[in-house]
């Protein structure tokens, strides 16, 4: 048995699997005092090379370096240092083998491969047919001997900063309790913000020093912000030919390195990114970060060859048994990364470790998180502690990360929400459409009963309250502002005939479709978007704003704005400046702080008891079984009393989803207080229509 050290033991007990053995020498480049070391895993090569180039021109490959075969499928190789490459070098990987897509091999030694460790990145992916490792581009037949080469960026390894310890973070570490999570596009939230210097819009710079940004995140109240993926990423094939580029991120191209389209030209991304996060922490806000690993750039059978697909295409993604020249797709992407496979759990956990200990990163949103829980066939693992999902879970090194699953993806038993466990909180897709149902008149109906559960925190999906992330907006749909003022979908911007996006919003224009001046109109669309938003920072669970939501964002009805890096989908700090958008932000700033100051509305287990919770009819009368049976129940009050000094006061929360208003009486036995409302409530005893009212309770006066 060979000799393992103390990290290696670790590693092999976190993963879990006895092979293959991961090798002692870290994956990818290292450095020591006397030469430099290269390993890279690929079972089914038959020789590897490590191809260094140019420094200044990156077009010119001047040395190959061969690798040899170790145990397991690993390649390695070692050299002394050349003066030349000690500060530093670009690189990538050839890799020759059998090119045999029926049986799932895709060797060409003519295309240049990204390191899948590498740290850093410099060149750009260039559209060309030397991308592709065949020569029909409508069939995917033929072999292409094209060098790839001078159209993709190189890997870049620094040997200094290879050696250079993590930053000691000053993490907030917030509680989920007390955790808001402010989702935002890193460029999209910044670009057209007035106050910041041209140069600085839309980038990680943003964000550094006193930014207005950072100081208005904290002002609002929120604890967190989730910015969608920073990793290097590509843009879609299709896009090109409509003037279009990739503008949320879904597309990765490298797993490790910041992508160079959010940095202000001439600065280090890693030193910018721990730069912003440093500020993040600074003001007291947690930095959560959405990750891909569940596809890659590559895309499908006639997708370009830039990493894995050259490396070891049988063992990094999950093939068509029947058809091994295709891909499984459960991402609806093309591709799916094998996460079933050891060598690829090691990956996508060095990745997180790296984003999280280096880079900073306080927790981790996972896109379409299903798919992690596979198994190398491409099956839901019946028991998800034993998948990717559950080894993310028990890293050692992750110990202090959030974790948030979007427990969905498009295979066979993709959705899994309640499903994941352990640390896991989860994207609560039924709060959303329960929340909406709830305000929609043509959904309503029976509504209310339906959306009791999610209110106290889902208790007949998670086994804790706090397990579910609540939302009612995300980057993937309307912003709320267009929930309330389209009734359909209006993507023609993205050169797919209005065809792309869901159809299925529970959106309500209010009478108007789009745009309007009608005061009428408007008034109703901002009492919908009010009680919207107080129905969800008033239920248990942990709650999730979109970008732009608390200033009435919109992107004109485009509910599916991934390719939109345009001012559609910029929020637009000047128009949402307005009276309306001002009023909107105070409101959802005082419920925040209403939220800290009540810590009965963020349990940590669930409220079943009569003692933990109570339920009334408007008139006061506790409701009964026939109560809840009625489907036209419009309006109910929910009582959390507080039975312990660290609960706080109590809190009574008053719903009424009907269009008329009602005589109502709170519950005895406390002294309540009016503390907010989603519209003005003249007194005690009147529940407006379609509205949503917060009462807390006070000592009752002495006799």
């Amino acid at each position: 048995m060979r000799r393992c050290t103390v990290a290696c033991c670790e590693l092999v007990a976190v993963l879990n699997q006895p092979e293959p053995t991961p090798p002692l020498i870290p994956p990818g480049l290292s450095a020591s005092e006397h030469g430099f070391t290269a390993r890279l895993f690929s079972a089914h090569a038959q020789t590897v090379w490590l191809c260094v180039f140019d420094g200044d021109d990156l077009s010119t490959e001047t040395h190959r370096f061969p690798l040899h075969r170790e145990t397991a499928g690993w390649w390695c190789g070692s050299w002394s240092w050349d003066d030349r490459l000690r500060s530093g070098f670009a690189y990538g990987f050839r890799v020759d083998g059998p090119y045999d897509p029926a049986a799932g091999h895709r060797f060409n030694k003519h295309k240049l491969l990204a390191d899948p460790y590498a740290r850093s990145l410099r060149g750009e992916l260039i559209s060309d047919p030397a991308l592709y490792g065949f020569t029909n581009f409508d069939t995917g037949e033929g072999f292409s001997t094209l060098d790839s080469a001078p159209f993709v960026p190189k890997a870049w390894f620094d040997p200094s900063a290879a050696a250079t310890a993590a930053p000691r973070w000053q993490r907030p570490l917030t509680r989920w309790r007390d955790t808001v999570i402010y989702e935002a596009h890193l460029k999209g939230f910044s670009k057209a913000h007035p106050a910041l210097n041209p140069s600085r819009q839309g980038t990680y710079q943003a964000y550094h020093g006193d930014s207005v940004l950072v100081a208005y995140l904290a002002d609002l109240g929120v604890t967190a912000v989730e910015f969608l993926p920073l990793a290097a990423f590509a843009d879609e094939r299709h896009l090109a030919p409509l003037g279009l580029t990739n503008h949320w991120g879904y597309n990765p191209l490298h797993f490790f390195v910041p992508t160079e389209r959010y940095n202000q030209t001439g600065d280090d991304p890693i030193t910018a990114v721990q730069t912003m996060v440093a500020g993040f922490h600074s003001a007291g806000l947690e930095v959560l970060l959405d990750v891909v690993f569940n596809h890659t750039a590559e895309s499908d059978h006639l997708g370009p060859t830039l990493s894995f697909r050259g490396i070891d295409n049988a063992s990094y993604y999950h093939l068509d048994p029947s058809n091994p020249a295709r891909y499984q797709n459960p991402t609806g992407t093309g591709n799916a990364l094998n996460s079933g496979h050891p060598v690829v759990q090691r990956l996508v956990l060095d990745a997180l470790a790296y984003w999280h200990d280096v880079l900073g990163m306080d927790g981790f949103r996972f896109d379409l998180a299903s798919t992690l829980a596979r198994d190398e066939s491409g099956r839901m693992m019946q028991d998800p502690a034993l998948s990717l999902t559950g080894l993310i879970d028990r890293d050692p090194r992750l110990g202090r990360a959030k974790l948030i699953a979007e427990p969905w993806d498009m295979g066979e038993a993709g959705y899994q929400l309640g499903r994941f466990g352990g640390r896991w909180t989860e994207w609560n897709d039924r709060f959303r459409d329960g929340a909406r149902a709830l305000w929609h008149p043509a959904h309503r109906r029976g509504g209310l009963q339906a959306f009791a559960d999610q209110l106290l925190g889902s208790a007949r999906t998670f086994e804790q309250p706090l397990q579910s992330i609540n939302f009612l907006t995300a980057h993937d749909g309307f912003t709320l502002a267009d929930l309330t003022s389209f009734d359909q979908k209006h993507n023609w911007a993205n050169g797919e005939q209005n065809r792309d996006g869901h159809n299925h919003n529970l959106s309500w224009n209010h009478g108007a479709e789009g745009p309007t001046t009608d005061p009428e109109t408007l008034a109703e669309r901002n009492r919908t978007a009010r009680a919207l938003l107080l129905t969800l920072l008033l239920s248990q669970g942990v709650p999730m704003l979109s970008m732009g939501d608390e200033r009435g964002h919109s992107q004109h009805g485009n509910n599916n704005a991934y390719c939109q890096d345009t001012p559609l989908s910029w929020l637009d700090w000047r128009a949402t400046d307005s009276v309306e958008g001002q009023d909107l932000t105070a409101f959802v700033r005082q419920a925040l702080e209403l939220v800290r100051r009540l810590p009965v509305l963020r349990e940590a287990r669930h409220l079943h008891r009569r003692e933990h919770v109570s339920w009334w009819r408007p008139d006061g009368v506790e409701m009964t079984v026939a109560d809840w049976q009625d489907e036209g129940l419009e309006a109910l009050v929910v009582q959390l009393p507080s039975l312990t000094a660290s609960q706080g006061p109590s809190a009574a929360v008053a719903l009424n989803t009907g269009e008329q208003d009602l005589a109502f009486s709170l519950p005895e036995g406390e002294h309540w207080t009016l503390a907010l409302g989603s519209v003005e409530a003249g007194s005690n005893t009147c529940l407006p229509r379609r509205s949503v009212l917060l009462f807390h309770g006070v000592d009752a006066p002495q006799r």
